[in-house]
Formats: C-alpha cells, structure tokens, sequence
C-alpha cells in the first residue's frame, strides 16, 4: 500500500467510525458503483445498491457531484455538501455530506461516504435507492457468463422482473427479452463480445414476473479476460416512462399529421430562414411545390405584386409575432390551370411561439376561396345593381349621390331620363320585347359615361344620371342635350321589329354644399315632365322653367 493511501485509509476508517450510519459505495475511476474490493474493512456500514449514484442526488446537484469526483482523483480526498431524493410521496428534504477518499492505487476505487446531516419531516431515516413500498427499482445489474447467461443477480434485478433470484438465474439468455428485440439483442451482444474492456448499450424490453414489460437501457461491459472478474456486468435502466413519454409524442405526431393531412386548407411551416419545412397534400394541389424549398419558390404561381406584398407580410409576421392575412390571385399552378377565371386564395399567416420571446417561424394557410368571393360578388350586385338592366338600382343609386353631395368640391348636375311610350311597346310587341327596350336604353346611356358618372334605374321607364364635379348649369345643360340626342333613333330588337326611342330628360345642377340629394332629383323630375309635356324628346333644365317649384320630398316612385 502507497503511503497516500495508508494515510487516506486512515482518514477514512476515522470517518466510518464517528458516523456508524454513514452509507458507502466504492466507486470505478468511471465514477460507477462497482464490487467492493476483498481485504477492504469499511467498517461494516450498508452498501448502497446503485450502479449510478447520481440517480440519489437532486438534478440541481449533479455539477456538484461530478465536480467533486473530478477533484477527489487529483487531490486524494474531496467533499461536498449535497441533496437527496426523497424516495416516497411525504417524505422531507434530506441533506448530506458527500465524502470521496481515492483508494485507487491500492485496492481500484474510490470510496464515497454519504452522511446525513439533516432530515425534514418523515421518519428521519433515509434509505438511497431502496424502493418504495409497492414500485420497482430503476437501476439494477445483472452478471452473465460468455454465453449470455445470468450467474449472479442483485437485490434491485429481483425486485425489478419480480422473479426469485433462482428461476433469474436458471432462466435462458434469451427468455427474458422481447421477441422482437431479439435479434437486436444477439447482434449487441456479439458485438461486445469481439471487443473487450468496452461498453455496448441497447434499448429492448425484458419481461417481468407479471407478464408486463419494461423497456430498458441496458449496458454491456466485457470483463470475460480480467482474471479477477471473467464475466460480463449488464448495467440495467428502466426508461419505460421515458419510452412512453417517446409514444406519447410519436402518437400525437401522427394525430397531427392526420389533421393536417384531412384538413380542406393548405397548410405549411416555414423556418426563420425561410425554409418550407413541411406542407401537406392540400397545399400541393394548390401551389404544385414540395417542402424543403425557400417561401418564394412556393409563391411563383402568385401574381407578382400579390407575392411581393405575401413575403413582406411573412417577414413582418415573423419579426413581431404578430397575425396577418391578405388574398391573392394565382397565375399558374395545378389549381390555375385547371379552371376558367382568376383563382383567389385567402391566406393566413400566423407565429410560432417559442417558449419565452421570439419565434420558430410561422404557419401559413392556403384556402381557395374563389367560389366565395364570386358568390360575394354575385350578392353586391344583386344588393347594388338592377337585374334587368345593369345600372345602379334606386337605393345604391341614391346611397351615391348623397355621398357625391358631401364630398362635393365643385357642383353636381343629374339628368332624369324617362322613356315616352313603353306602355305601347308591351301592348303591342309584349313585355319581351319592353325589357329588351329598356336594356338598350340602358346601354346607350352607360356607353357615353364620362369619368365619376353613375347611372341608375329608378324603376319602371325612369332612368337617372348623377354627374359629379359639374361646373356650373350651363355645362350640365349641355351634357343634358347629348343625353337626350343619345336616347333618339330606331332601336331594333332581336325579333327583327324596330321601334322609335324617344324620351323626355330634365336637368338639375347644384353648387357644392347648397342641397340635399332628393331635392336635386325632385328638381330633375320636375324638369323632366316638362320636356314630356312639349314632346320633341329635348332635354329641359330646372332654372329654365318660368316658376320652379318642387317640395323637398322623397323621390318619385317608378
């Protein structure tokens, strides 16, 4: 014996003696629990049973404990104070001296010495590693022969299968393991058997004595060519909670790429380098580009201001963790190609929060919303427009010439049109051919629009202009004449029968600011029954009549 050892042991059996109630372990230069060396007096304190000690320290502990095992093989001797485990629900803190004394040059191990130096609550006792009541160990060791065969087997490995350490020790190399972790068993164990003094780990499933199984972590360490040994230690975990935590999330990976899959909306991930990192089947049908591609390369077939503005949108999102959404219009890709008219698709965008600031990137939904938006267009012109005819109906109509009036810098004129004879073209020619009368004069009127002019149809044989920035009368007086000279002449039907268009217009003009829009329509009615009343079809200004006088009432009805 070295004299540092001598005089290490000393220090040690000194240590046993004034804490009788001290726990040991002897450790491998690994910092492993490993068999107490013949001819070592520890006094006769309790051996712990862990293969791993640092399954009995707090996580919050472990630096602390490597640390001072790192130190013990330079200095000979080290200590740290340090926390235990508490092994049952109720049990309180136990606190600990931890002392490690380097015996390495004379007996292979370093000796830990655990010393309890407060208990919180409980029974003050503390037992590391030993099982609670009804559970089993975590850690255990098994020794087999060459062959794979158990010839010893400890307290832990007994508690963990539930088997009698006999029928452990009779069993079968193979008995205890998974059919279907098998063969990977065999090919581990082969492979540490061609190389000595090294350490080979696997995971499989051992069998337990009530038919369940524990998946393991199990580390095999050939010793078959150390005289003093001549065996192989299988170091033995159970991670079956760690494995089903790995289910858990393998299953709920595949629940989510169910939904994802079955969901009627394109969907992608996008990282912070602008990597796609998974799309699903919807958004190839949409866009035809596959993940692993950057955001812009998915986006060609987006028209290309909508694209610009999407990637600037993306780029936003992600900097601010914030929501966005747009639509934009395809140009190309499997959806454009396969149908008539532009394709809409609505897109969401939305950040992928990390655990504290910042984000993973961000997810982005793609639906095709043309039909919708058609369908919404289709309601804004049954809601806006007449059926019949095309023009404004009477509500939007008058909805627009109040906000003329108000935003109004210059003056407004309107021009109220009222075709002569419709009643005789549907007595004689019928209502097919009156509404086919009235869609070309509707058109005559909407194919001269200047800029800002809104046409509308009241009802019936009445059509109204509204012409914004006019201004002054005389200019609304001869816009007035063109419109009654456009709605003059021979209309001739899809039957073949021609009829004579005439009809009768008035003019109303306003100043900005001076009037209210049913006024101003009154006035133009008023105008107009005037130029009935002479019959030549000319257009008659309001100011022109010898004595206006019109009530400052709805608008007259169709």
């Amino acid at each position: 014996m070295t004299a540092g050892d001598a005089e290490r042991l000393v220090a040690l059996h000194e240590l046993l003696d004034a804490h009788p109630g001290a726990m040991v372990a002897t450790l491998a230069p690994t910092g492993l629990v490993t068999d107490h060396p013949a001819g070592l007096d520890l006094r006769g304190h309790s051996h712990m049973p862990a293969h791993n000690p640092m399954e009995i320290f707090v996580p919050e502990d472990h630096v602390a404990v490597i640390t001072v095992f790192q130190r013990v093989l330079i200095d000979g001797v080290s200590s740290v104070p340090v926390r235990l485990v508490a092994q049952n629900e109720g049990d309180g803190v136990v606190t600990a001296e931890l002392h490690n004394v380097d015996l390495l040059a004379s007996y292979g191990v370093v000796v830990a010495v655990l010393v309890p130096t407060d208990v919180s609550g409980g029974d003050g006792r503390y037992q590391p590693l030993l099982p609670a009541r009804g559970s089993r160990p975590r850690i255990a060791r098994l020794i087999k022969n060459g062959a794979g065969g158990v010839i010893s087997a400890d307290d832990n490995s007994v508690a963990m299968f539930g088997y009698p350490r006999e029928e452990l020790l009779s069993m079968p190399p193979l008995m205890l393991v998974h059919p279907d972790d098998q063969q990977s068993a065999i090919g581990t164990w082969m492979e540490m058997l061609q190389y000595p003094d090294l350490a080979r780990r696997g995971q499989l499933r051992y069998r337990c004595a009530d038919g369940t199984w524990l998946w393991l972590e199990v580390t095999n360490t050939n010793r078959l060519d150390d005289p003093d040994y001549a065996c192989v230690f299988s170091d033995i975990v159970d991670i079956s909670a760690e494995m089903s935590a790995q289910e858990e999330l393998t299953r709920r990976e595949r629940l989510l790429h169910q939904i994802a899959e079955s969901l009627p909306l394109g969907l992608m991930q996008v990282d912070l380098q602008g990597t796609v990192c998974y799309t699903n089947e919807r958004l190839l049908e949409l866009l035809g580009q596959p993940a692993g591609v950057l955001l812009a390369q998915h986006l060609t077939c987006v028209r290309p201001q909508h694209r610009r503005r999407l990637l600037a949108l993306a780029d936003e999102v992600t900097t601010l963790s914030v929501e966005g959404d747009m639509e934009v219009e395809l140009v190309a890709g499997p959806v454009a190609a396969g149908s008539s008219g532009q394709r809409l698709l609505h897109v969401g965008l939305r950040a992928l929060a990390q655990g504290g600031e910042g984000t993973d990137g961000i997810i982005i939904t793609f639906s095709d919303v043309t039909d919708a938006v058609r369908m919404r267009q289709a309601l804004e012109q049954r809601a806006s427009f007449d059926v019949l005819t095309d023009c404004l109906n009477r509500a939007e109509l008058m909805r627009r010439l109040e906000s003329a009036l108000t935003r109004a810098t210059l003056g407004t004129a309107v021009v109220f049109v009222d075709m002569d004879g419709l009643k005789g073209v549907n007595d004689t020619l019928g209502h097919r051919a009156g509404d086919e009368v009235l869609r070309q004069l509707a058109e005559r009127l909407l194919v001269e629009r200047r800029a800002k002019q809104m046409v509308g149809r009241l009802g019936g044989d009445e059509f109204l202009v509204v012409l914004p920035a006019v201004p002054d009368a005389q200019t609304a007086e001869a816009i007035g004449e063109r419109i009654a000279r456009q709605v003059h002449g021979v209309l001739s039907l899809s039957d073949g029968a021609l009829v004579q268009l005439q009809c009768s217009v008035g003019v109303s003009w306003v100043a900005a600011g001076t009037a209210v829009s049913t006024t101003l329509v009154a006035e133009a009615d008023a105008a107009m029954y005037a130029s009935k009343k002479a019959g030549r079809g000319e257009a008659v200004s309001f100011r022109a009549l010898p004595s206006p006088r019109v009530a400052a009432s709805p608008t007259p009805a169709a």
